[in-house]
C-alpha cells in the first residue's frame, strides 16, 4: 500500500517557531513528527511515501532525503496552497492503486489500530471499503460532531464518484470542504469510521500537553528512541550532568547536551539536542528546543524556549530576548562561519586591486559628470537574521548609479558592483547570494518567502541576475530565490561568478 502524506506544515498557532520551522520537523520529545509517522507506517509494511509539501519544503526533503534510510521510496509535491492539499492529492493519486492510506503530520494516529485494519483484517473483506479515522478524545465524547484526525483508508471509485466528482472545483477541494463530505458520506453509510487513540500537533499548546502526555506515558503507541535510565527519566547519549543538578521526572534530555551545577529540570520538561542550561537555572513544565542556551539563574515554568524566543503558555505572551547571558542559539562551528567570511573579504579585496583602474576611471567620469562625490550608499538588512525585525541590523551598499536603473550586466558592473565591492571588503555584504533588502522590503515580502530570505546571505551577484536577466517578474524572482536557498554552497557561487562573467562579456560586445 502507497502512504499520501499531507505535510504543508505550516499553522498560525505554531507562531513564532513556524518562522524557522515547518510543522512536520518539529520534534515531539525526541524525534520530529513526520519521523515518527514514518517509522509508525514501516512497521505496517508501507514502503512507497507521496509527501505534499508547502512550508520550507527543502528543509521537510533534506531531513528525509529518498527514504533509502527507512527502505522505502519518497516522492516529493509542492503545494502553493496548503488549503488546496487535497486537489494537488487528485492529480498525483495512482490510478492503479484500488485503495490508499492519506494522513496528515498535523496528528499522530495510534498506529496499533491501523495495524489491525491493515494486516489483522484484510481490508477488502470490510465494506464499505473506504475507512476514516476519528479522534477518540474526551472532547469528541461531549460533542456530537465527529473529529476527523485528517487520516484514512481511501477507496479510488468512492473518492472519484463523491468525494471530489470530476467536475469539482479546487474551492470544492479544499481541506475544509473535504473533512465536511467525509463527515455526509460517513452518516449516508458510503464509508465506516473508528474511533482511535491521536495526538493532534496543530499549536504550541498542542505541543507541549502532548509532550507531557507522552512523559507520562499515556500514549503507549509513541516509543522513545532511548529507554529510561531511571523511572520516567530519559537522557540521550553525549549528556553531561553536574553531579550537583537535580532533575525531576518525568523529563527528557537531548544528546549532546549539557546541564550546569545546582541546575533544577523537571517535572515535565523536554530538553532538545546540543542545549546548556547554565548554573542555578530552574525549568519545569516546559520545552527547551535544539541549540538553545539557558543562562544562569534564569527561572522558567510553563514556557516554551527556542533560542532567543520565549513563550509563556499561561498567559500567551511571546518575547524575543537580546541578552546573550539569558537566552541564546548555541552557533555550530563559529570558526568555519568566521574563516568563510574572512575568505569573502580577501578575496573581495584581491579583486577591487585587480579592477582599480577601472573603478578609478569611473569614479573620475562620475564625478566631473555629476560634479558631486558620485558614490552613494543604500542601507539595508544584514542576513542571515532572526526572524524578529528588533533584531535585524543595517548595512550599506555603495553605487555608483541607483540598482533601479541598471539596464544590463555592463552597466551592473560599472555602477553596481564596482563600487559595491567596497562594502563585500567591509564584511557587510557577501559577493554571491540573495538581493540585499531594506527592512521594508523584506516586511512585504510573502510570509514564506520572508522566513527563507532571513535564513540565507545577501550579495552582489545573485541567481536571478544570472538566471533571468534584469526584467525578472516577481514569480522569477521568488524562484531564483529559493534555488538558490536550497542548493546554496560555495561551489555554487563559484558557477554563478562564471556564469556572470559570460553574461557580462556577452552584454559587453553587444553594447559595442
Amino acid at each position: 500500500m502507497r502512504a499520501y502524506i499531507i505535510a504543508t506544515g505550516y499553522f498560525d498557532e505554531l507562531l513564532p517557531i513556524a518562522e524557522h520551522s515547518p510543522q512536520p520537523l518539529i520534534s515531539l520529545i525526541d524525534k520530529p513528527v513526520i519521523q515518527h509517522i514514518i517509522e509508525g507506517l514501516v512497521e505496517l509494511n508501507v514502503k512507497e511515501f507521496d509527501f505534499l509539501l508547502y512550508h520550507f519544503p527543502e528543509k521537510i526533503e533534506a531531513f528525509l532525503g529518498d527514504g533509502k534510510r527507512w527502505g522505502c521510496t519518497f516522492r516529493y509535491h509542492l503545494v502553493k496552497n496548503p488549503e488546496s492539499a487535497f486537489h494537488k492529492l487528485l492529480n498525483i493519486w495512482n490510478s492503479t492503486d484500488e485503495l490508499t492510506l492519506v494522513g496528515n503530520t498535523s496528528e499522530i494516529p495510534d498506529f496499533r489500530i491501523l495495524f489491525d485494519i491493515l494486516i489483522s483484517n484484510p481490508i477488502k473483506a470490510i465494506e464499505p471499503k473506504t475507512t476514516i479515522f476519528f479522534r477518540n478524545h474526551q472532547d469528541n465524547l461531549l460533542n456530537s460532531v465527529k473529529q476527523w484526525t485528517n487520516w484514512g483508508i481511501f477507496d479510488r471509485e468512492l473518492v472519484n464518484k463523491f468525494l471530489f466528482p470530476a467536475n469539482s472545483s479546487i474551492d470544492d477541494s479544499t481541506v475544509a470542504s473535504a473533512e465536511k463530505r467525509l463527515l455526509e458520506l460517513y452518516q449516508e453509510g458510503y464509508l465506516s469510521g473508528i474511533d482511535i487513540d491521536s495526538i493532534p500537533l496543530c499549536s504550541l499548546k498542542d505541543f507541549a500537553s502532548e509532550s507531557k502526555s507522552v512523559l507520562a506515558k499515556h500514549h503507549s503507541f509513541i516509543s522513545l528512541s532511548r529507554p529510561e535510565n531511571d523511572p520516567g527519566i530519559w537522557i540521550s547519549r553525549n549528556v553531561t550532568i553536574h553531579p550537583a543538578a537535580n532533575l525531576v521526572p518525568p523529563l527528557f534530555i537531548g544528546e549532546n547536551s549539557q546541564i550546569a551545577s545546582r541546575t533544577t529540570i523537571g517535572p515535565n520538561v523536554v530538553v532538545g539536542a546540543n542545549c546548556f542550561l547554565d548554573e542555578n537555572s530552574n525549568i519545569s513544565n516546559s520545552l527547551v528546543f535544539t541549540g538553545t542556551y539557558i543562562g544562569e539563574g534564569l527561572e522558567l515554568k510553563n514556557s516554551i524556549v527556542y533560542h532567543r524566543t520565549l513563550i509563556n503558555l499561561e498567559i500567551g505572551t511571546t518575547l524575543t530576548v537580546t541578552d546573550d547571558f539569558l537566552l541564546a542559539p548555541l552557533i555550530e562551528n563559529p570558526f568555519k562561519k568566521w574563516v568563510y567570511h574572512l575568505f569573502g573579504r580577501i578575496s573581495a579585496i584581491l579583486i577591487f586591486l585587480l579592477i582599480s583602474p577601472i573603478f578609478i576611471v569611473i569614479y573620475i567620469y562620475c564625478a566631473i559628470s555629476q560634479k558631486r562625490n558620485p558614490i552613494s550608499c543604500k542601507p539595508f538588512a544584514k542576513i542571515p537574521a532572526e526572524y524578529s525585525p528588533e533584531s535585524w541590523k543595517n548595512g550599506k551598499l555603495y553605487y555608483f548609479k541607483s540598482p533601479d536603473n541598471i539596464r544590463n550586466e555592463t552597466d551592473f558592473f560599472i555602477y553596481s558592483l564596482l563600487p559595491g565591492i567596497l562594502s563585500v571588503i567591509k564584511g557587510e555584504i557577501c559577493l554571491v547570494g540573495l538581493p540585499p533588502r531594506t527592512r521594508e522590503e523584506i516586511l512585504q515580502m510573502p510570509f514564506d518567502w520572508r522566513c527563507s530570505y532571513l535564513r540565507s546571505k545577501a550579495g552582489l551577484i545573485t541567481e536571478e541576475i544570472v538566471t533571468h536577466g534584469f526584467g525578472a517578474n516577481e514569480d522569477e524572482k521568488c524562484a531564483s530565490e529559493m534555488y538558490y536557498i536550497a542548493v546554496e554552497n560555495n561551489l555554487h557561487d563559484l558557477s554563478l561568478i562564471n556564469k556572470f562573467c559570460l553574461r557580462l562579456i556577452k552584454s559587453f560586445f553587444f553594447e559595442i
